[in-house]
This record gives C-alpha cells, structure tokens and sequence, in this order.
C-alpha cells in the first residue's frame, strides 16, 4: 500500500517571513496584503487588509480581515508587515527542495504544502515506542506484529528527520503520514507528527473537529461550515453519516467531496512533478540600504539558508552569483568564483565582502538576490598507509582564506611551463597529491647521481673573466676563486619575442661584442623580462668544495647563478 506524507507550513506567508527576519519571532505582527481594493496598490495606507496575524497579534485582538487603521487601533504595538512575493517563492524551493531530500516523487500543493512518497522505508528498525495516531488491529502472528512496528518506527524516524531539516531551514512544519493525500492532509492539520497506520483512517477521521476539514463554500456562496454546525455536524464522523444524495442535491458537488473524504474513500491521484533544481534566496529591503553593512548582514542569513538547503543534498557552492536592485531600476550582478567547493557561511561571507568592497553599488540596494551553482562535494578516500590528510571542505576553506589575503590569482601550484626557459612556471589551482609509488631500493654498484637544487629566482651575481674563462666569482655571501669550469653550452630560443638590437656593453672584450652581435636582435635587461632567450651556462666548481651552475646572458653580459649540486 503506498504510504504518503504530507508537509504542512501553517501561515507560509508569515512564516516565510520570519524565515527571512528570526526577529519577528516573538513580536505581535499583522502581515499585509500588497494591494488594496480593486486591485490597486496600497503601500503603507489604512485601506490595506490583514491576511495573517501571528499568535502574540491574534492574543492582542487582531484578525486576519481586519485594516490597517483596526488593527492599529486595536493594538497599537502590533508590526504592520507587507507581504513579500520573493520571500515567500524562497521558503516554497526550500520546502520543496527538503521533501525532494526524502523522495524524488514530491507533489507540491498550495503555498506552504507538500505531499511526498514515503513508500519503500521498509522496516529498519526494533523501536517500539507508543504512536502518535491511531494504530492499526494488532496482527494476527507475532511477525506481523513485528513488521507493522518497524514500519511505524521508520515512518516516524523519517518524519522526526523532514521537521529537523525544515528547522534548520527556517520553517516550522508538521507532517502526517497515511495511505492517502486526504487523510494526510487532515493529519497535517492536527499539528506535531500524526502517522496513521493502514486500516485505522476511518477511526482517526471521525473524532476529528469540522473546522480541520476547511469546508470552503456552496454553490450558492454559503458558508458550508456554518451550513453544517446548523445541521447539528461538529465532527467528521457525524458528517460521515449523512446521505450522500440528500447532501449532494442541496449542497452540489462540493458537498459530496466533504462526505467522502470524512469517510476515507477519497484518494485524489498522486502526481509527482518534476522539476529543475534551483538554488536562490532574494530578499527586499523598504527602505533601500544606502551603506553595505546592512547588506552584508542580511546577505549572512541568505547564505545561512543556502547551505541549510544544500546540505541535505550532499552539495556545495562553486560559484555564486550576486544579483542587486538597485534604485532607478537598475540591475548589477556579480559573479564570484569559488577556489574550492565549500559551504562555510563566514567563508562566504567574506568573499562576498570583498567583492562589494571592491565595486560597491552605483546607488542604494532596495532588493538582492544570491542564486548558487551546487556541485557535488568531492569525497576523499583515506590511505591506508598515509598520514591522514584535510578534508575537502577544510582545504577550499584555506585556499579561499589566502585567495582573500593575496588576490584569487595568486594562489595556486606551480608546475613547469610551456616554455624553453628551464625556470618557466604556471599557477593552476591547487589539487592534493595522490598517493606516492613505494621507493625502490638502490641496486647494488649502481652510480651515485648529482642533485641540482634549483635556486628561483636566480641569484645575480658579478664573473671576472680572464680571455672568456672564468677565474672569480662574487655575489651576495658568496666570494671565491673558480678553480674547475665546464662549458659553455649554448641555449637559445623563443626568437618571436625579438626587439631593437641592444647597444653594445661599454669596455667589454671584442668576444663578448661580437657574442651580442651573434645573439641577434635581442632586447637589453633584466632576467626576469620577456626577452628571447640566449644564454651560456657553465658549472663552475669553486675553492672550499661548492659546485654551482650558473649562466650568462648574452643580451646584456650579466652572470646569474641557476643552481647549486648537492
């Protein structure tokens, strides 16, 4: 038999609200409509309707109908709020994206519900803790006793699990479980978690009050509920009991569904929706925020709900982008690029800080919107011989960290460039390494090989030479008498980077004007420029044991030292 929950948002439009503002929790608030009569908007005018009052305003006196200027008259202090179309699409994708954590088959109802197939919990558990509902006969053998009770423990775990997530997603939720859409609903309705076993919707529905049912209106406008508590009917099951033709003549079609759904023998069709996956939050500010610490504060919940919404999936953020209103009707959007996937809010944040800090707005902020681009979080497989290494969320939190400190194009890896030059490097973005082939052991008799130990960037250094051999080498901690060279050998390439020949070095040896002359038209400079490259290199072994390899220039004569042999 297939088993349906149902999520039930009481009052979305004002929940949605305290969603997006935790600070109208405990305050008596009224919340608005947007238009006043004939459709016309009122903004901040008397002729405005109440259409939800949270329960400190329902305490004081306020209710939903009512205007601006009764519910002001009747509690002064009551939080006059205006409804907020964005706020409340917000809650709707976190709500749906909650129950699609649960089961792909999710069925979306009118704003602040949702019905989802919980059909293949199976048993999975040896709890025997007492129901919520109504249960079912007790089974005719020990077994199936025991299955309904693993099945009732799985439906309830599951349900204890869809509130938690809606709570750290800012809704506050009940949920009902049953074989229907109807009963669920009606379940829902009583608050709490109502799981109703198979076999009991008919004892479950007839002790329930009228008022749960929402009867709604007659063909003729009448009030079926005032309609039935004439007719004596405070319950569903004396509703059950009434004649389906009597009622369906006097009542029309609307009445006959009420009568077969307080019996249990309404089962409307599931129909799960598909849709695409889509991570947003967008708030409006009234009035617009002219400095960027308020926007950087509500920007903080934003993100705080994102990543309640992606968690339960197992996804993070790769990438944001920042979408602002600004006043004038002007739209600026920015996209920020994530080093790594992460949802670490402050992280975020931080990033988000400094983009505005960078480019603020043109004008004042009078709505914003954060849409994520979701990538599943990388897992990591633990070595089993290794040192344990940081987790993925730890390594994108450090690299977005000195991302923020550096620049974004300042951290990276380095690894060997597409270039002639021996000490070429690119930055490309960092990945850990994977794990490290086992050494192999040194054969017996086998040769001892020399290290170079790179020396980046290379030292410069001053080479007096003696008829084009060198004799004496001094730099920087470093003054010593060549003893043994070797070279040179020539390098020589990237020749598209040609310049203007360089002028001749003044008192320079006739050899080293005509090696400049040889090396063509190469431009005159330091070593780090993006001149062609000509270059002598020698390995020069110096007085008191070092080994060096160092190299000339041949555009400008100068001597640098490339490495040392270990």
């Amino acid at each position: 038999m297939r088993r349906i929950g149902c999520i039930l948002v009481p009052d979305f439009s004002l929940a949605a609200l305290v969603r997006c503002d935790p600070e109208l929790l405990d305050r008596p608030v009224a919340l608005m409509d947007s238009v006043g009569p004939a459709g016309r908007p009122a903004r901040f005018t008397d002729c405005r309707r109440v259409v939800a009052v949270s329960p400190r305003a329902e305490a004081a006196g306020v209710r939903p109908g009512m205007t601006a200027a009764e519910a002001r008259a009747v509690a002064p202090r009551v939080v006059l709020v205006e409804r907020e179309p964005a706020i409340e699409a917000s809650a709707a994708r976190a709500l749906l994206e909650v129950a699609e954590s649960f089961s792909p088959l999710v069925e979306p109802g009118r704003p602040g519900q949702v019905w989802l197939d919980l059909g293949g919990l199976g048993p999975g558990t040896e709890s025997r803790e007492r129901p919520l509902g109504p249960r079912a006969p007790a089974p005719s053998t020990v077994s199936e006793r025991d299955d309904d009770e693993k099945a009732y423990a799985a439906e309830l775990r599951a349900a204890q699990e869809i509130l938690a997530r809606l709570r750290k997603a800012g809704l506050e939720a009940s949920l009902g479980v049953a074989a229907s859409k109807e009963v669920a609903a009606l379940a829902a309705r009583c608050g709490a978690i109502n799981v109703i076993a198979p076999g009991r919707e008919e004892a479950f529905l007839k002790r329930l009050p009228l008022e749960h049912l929402d009867p709604g209106r007659g063909p003729e406008g009448e009030d079926l509920e005032v309609v039935f508590k004439r007719w004596g009917i405070r319950r569903l099951g004396e509703l059950a009991r009434l004649n389906l033709g009597a009622v369906g003549s006097r009542l029309g079609r609307r009445g006959v569904e009420l009568i077969r759904t307080a019996r249990g023998e309404s089962r409307s069709p599931f129909i799960a929706r598909l849709r695409a996956e889509e991570f947003g939050e967008q708030a409006e500010f009234e009035p617009a925020l002219e400095s960027l610490e308020p926007l950087v504060f509500a920007m903080r919940a934003m993100l705080e709900r994102l990543a309640a919404r992606l968690a339960p999936k197992g996804l993070a953020l790769s990438a944001m982008t920042l979408s602002l209103a600004l006043s004038g009707r002007r739209i600026e959007e920015r996209r920020v690029a994530l080093p790594a996937p992460t949802v670490e809010v402050r992280l975020l944040l931080s990033l988000l800080r400094m983009r505005l800090e960078a480019a603020p707005p043109a004008s004042a902020v009078e709505a914003v919107r954060l849409t994520a681009e979701p990538c599943r979080a990388r897992p990591v497989q633990a070595q089993l011989f290794a040192p344990p290494s940081a987790a993925p969320t730890q390594l994108a939190a450090a690299l977005a960290r000195l991302a923020l400190l550096d620049g974004a194009g300042r951290v990276g890896m380095p690894v060997v460039g597409d270039s002639y030059r021996p000490e070429a490097v690119e930055l490309r973005p960092f990945t850990p390494p994977g794990p490290k082939p086992p050494a192999l052991a040194a054969q017996p008799g086998a040769g001892i090989r020399l290290t170079l130990r790179a020396i980046r960037p290379a030292l410069e250094v001053e080479v007096a030479c003696c008829r084009g051999r060198p004799e004496f080498i001094r730099g920087r901690r470093l003054c010593a008498r060549v003893i043994i060279y070797a070279g040179p050998w020539r390098l020589q390439g990237e020749w598209w980077r040609a310049g203007p020949p360089p002028a001749p070095i003044a008192g320079g040896a006739a050899g080293d004007v005509a090696l400049q002359r040889q090396a063509g038209s190469l431009v005159a400079g330091a070593y780090a420029g993006a001149a062609p490259l000509a270059r002598d290199y020698y390995d020069l072994a110096l007085a008191g044991g070092p080994v060096y390899r160092a190299f000339r220039e041949l555009a400008n004569g100068r001597w640098y030292l490339d490495g040392v042999y270990d």
